[in-house]
């Protein structure tokens, strides 16, 4: 588990790529990629936790969602 935090990093730098755009983007288009972004860095971390093994009940899940809403 030593790499654990690499693979965060990894998955997590990848909906970065959402918000990239040849064209400057409006207000609304770049809070609406925002949005997305943070929906993808929250399932990657949530389904990296789950297969791994960190996530064992309910109260790790919800622990799990809050920290990285919070962050």
């Amino acid at each position: 588990m030593f790499f654990m935090p690499f693979i965060y990093a990894f998955f997590c730098t990848l909906p970065s790529l959402v918000v990239y755009s040849k064209k400057e983007l409006s207000l609304k288009q770049m809070v609406i990629r925002k949005i997305i972004q943070f929906v993808l860095i929250e399932l990657i971390v949530f389904l990296i936790s789950y297969v791994m093994g960190p996530l064992r009940d309910i109260f790790m899940s919800v622990a799990m969602i809050a920290a990285v809403a919070v962050v």
